[in-house]
């Protein structure tokens, strides 16, 4: 399974839209449900999917390239009654895939096995969506139960060697009558066997090869196969999980009168999943798939390189500057940006940052700053730092600023100071005349 290859699905779905895409895709169930529901808190956003019977899609979000899966395979059937046998839980297979915006992922969540049924129908238990294998049965109306389906992911395409993470379902427990007959868990690299009878009990599926199917010298039931669970053989047999191979069915031994439940189907991560985790017996009732991203594509842009003014006084000036805007290719309506200190605003003499930011509903805050730089204009107290005075030389007191340009007071002081040098000459050379 190469990404070029699916490249040319995506265009295909570019063309004619995704629905025209899925349609024209044989043998997938339709879709019983709503759309899969998206909540996001802060920059984390998980897309839930729960069974629908039928075929689900992702897409992935613009700026996302790395995702979390965590896949959930379905619950086999139970005996209903207390203390009956119930059916094994689905599998449990997470891990980590890079992802390219605008692929499409294609998801199968699996359907729990139907209980074990004695209501007189003549309808055999069917197996639970995605793989599940049919109870055994119908004998004077009664059924085994079923194994339930695997849940999986799928790119590419949606044949089963399009599969990059699968959970197993569990096995559909038998009607023994007693506490035993429970469904073989499904999930890890090796589905559960059933737990009654080990002649009788169908076992998981492995990596390579669907489980054996229960027999017992009665009727038998089906081995498992790549991504389907056997049949139960006898009315009250359980059927196998769904899984990357499915569980086989459960036999019925009629030397001890013994019905067999389902084996778990196994689950499954390629190699191009990192971190991948298989656990066996998490999930009942119905399976689901959870994909959790990362969306940080806010971001502000149109910020200034660099904004300068001139002040006629030192006070400073009142700077007017073009306010950045938010970017994300996921709104429609763009959130506002707000800067500190605002255009408008007077700012001092010198360099002053402006901090600008936005957020939405789902993205972590953006950021951006820029710097507003404040000149006093020459011929208006321009300071000059480290100034002196023009009667000893010795720095001004306080150091700076001194007006020394030759206009307002600096003028006047400048004169003042050279008026009281000439008159102390004079009197100087009156007391020596005299």
């Amino acid at each position: 399974m190469q990404r070029p290859r699916f490249r040319h699905i995506h265009r295909a779905a570019a063309a004619v839209g995704v629905g025209g895409l899925l349609g024209a895709l044989a043998a997938v169930a339709p879709a019983q449900a709503a759309a899969p529901t998206t909540d996001c808190a802060g920059t984390v956003c998980t897309v839930t999917y729960t069974y629908t019977g039928g075929l689900q899609s992702w897409s992935v979000p613009t700026g996302v390239t790395s995702a979390n899966f965590d896949v959930f395979g379905a619950q086999g059937g139970s005996v209903t009654g207390t203390n009956q046998p119930v059916g094994g839980l689905g599998g449990e297979t997470k891990g980590t895939l890079s992802v390219t915006p605008g692929d499409l992922y294609f998801v199968f969540v699996g359907g729990a096995g139907v209980s074990a049924n004695s209501a007189g129908t003549s309808t055999t238990a069917a197996g639970g969506y995605n793989g599940g294998g049919a109870g055994g049965g119908p004998t004077s109306g009664d059924s085994g139960a079923s194994g339930g389906g695997a849940s999986d992911v799928r790119y590419g395409g949606t044949t089963l060697g399009d599969r990059l993470l699968v959970a197993g379902g569990g096995g559909g427990a038998a009607s023994t009558g007693g506490s035993t007959g429970d469904g073989g868990a499904g999930g890890a690299t090796t589905g559960g066997s059933g737990a009654g009878e080990a002649a009788t009990d169908g076992t998981g599926g492995t990596q390579s090869a669907g489980g054996a199917a229960g027999n017992g010298g009665g009727a038998s039931g089906t081995a498992g196969a790549l991504g389907q669970g056997g049949n139960g053989g006898a009315v009250y047999s359980g059927g196998g999980g769904g899984g990357y191979y499915g569980g086989g069915g459960g036999g019925y031994d009629s030397t001890s009168g013994a019905y067999g439940p389902g084996g778990g189907g196994s689950s499954y991560a390629a190699s191009t999943v990192s971190a991948a985790v298989l656990s066996s017996g998490v999930q009942s009732g119905n399976g689901k798939v959870i994909i959790t991203y990362l969306d940080d594509d806010l971001s502000i842009g149109g910020v200034p390189s660099g904004v300068t003014a001139t002040a006629t006084s030192a006070s400073g000036t009142v700077v007017t500057y073009t306010l950045p805007v938010a970017l994300d290719p996921d709104l429609t309506t763009l959130p506002a940006v707000t800067c500190l200190p605002a255009s408008g605003t007077t700012f001092p003499v010198g360099a002053t940052t402006v901090n600008c930011s936005t957020t939405d509903s789902d993205d972590v805050t953006a950021t951006a700053s820029f710097t507003v730089t404040v000149t006093q204009s020459s011929g208006q107290g321009n300071a000059v730092s480290g100034a002196t005075t023009v009667d000893t030389g010795e720095p001004w007191a306080g150091s700076t600023p001194y007006e020394a340009a030759l206009g307002g007071s600096g003028a006047a002081l400048i004169i003042g100071g050279l008026l009281r040098r000439r008159h102390r000459r004079l009197l100087a050379a009156g007391r020596s005349r005299s």
